[in-house]
């Protein structure tokens, strides 16, 4: 911030000073590239500001884009942090100076000449359509190299971008081919009397209600809201769902069965307590059972 008012070096003198930076550092990948793996190895830990913090799932993070060609001045919180990782040592005046050093890229092309230049746009294009060709769109931006291809096209060469995702988005929403819902009903209800079968030998458990064996089934999610398609499943739920009659018997089994191991008292209330089953929702022919049990039976 002292530093006297100056001319700014270029974007291209940034990024030759970089790329050369992380050459001198062993980050470097052959004559040009570079391994950003490496270059966060060593800048993650000089990170001291939250909104610094660096994506590595993202192609586009800022420590990634620093490390390439410029196209758009960066934050001087971000040049400090990478200066403090790689050449501390070094004044910011003495860093300006060197990056001011590197060589500035003029190009000046007559018209008659323009037509030799090869056009990005149109490479970029081919790269894009190839990808596509082999991954949906959102997975080709999250793939290595699909981000920063996108982003590329969306800032040179938009509407063709958008247009071609269109049409091809289009033609990839085909119409799925449709359930067979008549052999889906079949194997539905094959699983749930497999089920069935599996909890008749367990007697302990919640009740078995229709709804609790729906979640017993594949996607019960889909199923539940489709029962109205699936007949045989309907009418094997409400055949196999166990009835509130049906469950305190089964409750109040398991509480004899509980007494009978460890030989505590098996009175009226104490029964009723065991097996959760309070006296105004007791129905008639449960509590004529329980009468057996305590009164009548050779358990008592």
């Amino acid at each position: 911030m002292y530093l006297p008012a100056q001319d700014s070096p270029t974007q291209n003198q940034w990024s030759r000073f970089y790329n050369h930076l992380a050459h001198d550092f062993g980050c470097g990948k052959g004559t040009a590239q570079v391994a950003h793996d490496r270059i966060a190895d060593l800048v993650v830990n000089k990170i001291v500001v939250p909104e610094l913090t660096i994506n590595a799932n993202r192609d586009t993070n800022w420590l990634r884009t620093i490390f390439r060609r410029h196209r758009k001045a960066f934050s001087y919180l971000q040049h400090l942090t990478v200066w403090s990782a790689f050449i501390p040592e070094m004044s910011a005046s003495e860093i300006i100076k060197k990056v001011k050093s590197k060589d500035k890229v003029t190009v000046s092309l007559p018209k008659d000449d323009a037509h030799l230049v090869p056009n990005p746009s149109a490479e970029k294009r081919k790269l894009w359509r190839n990808l596509i060709r082999k991954t949906p769109i959102k997975k080709a931006r999250k793939l290595p190299g699909g981000g920063a291809l996108y982003a590329w096209l969306y800032r040179s060469d938009r509407d063709w971008l958008l247009a071609f995702n269109r049409v091809h988005q289009s033609q990839s929403h085909v119409r799925q081919k449709k359930v067979d819902w008549s052999a889906r009903d079949r194997s539905l209800t094959k699983q749930l009397i497999r089920i069935v079968e599996r909890l008749d030998t367990v007697i302990d458990g919640p009740r078995r209600s229709k709804n609790f064996l729906l979640k017993q089934l594949d996607d019960y999610g889909s199923v539940s809201k489709k029962l109205n398609l699936l007949p045989l499943l309907s009418l094997a739920l409400n055949r196999y769902q166990e009835s509130i009659f049906e469950f305190q018997a089964r409750r109040l089994v398991m509480a004899v069965i509980a007494k009978s191991k460890t030989g505590s008292g098996m009175s009226r209330w104490q029964l009723m307590r065991s097996a959760n089953l309070p006296n105004e929702r007791i129905m008639p022919v449960i509590a004529d059972l329980l009468g057996w049990v305590t009164t009548g039976s050779d358990y008592k």
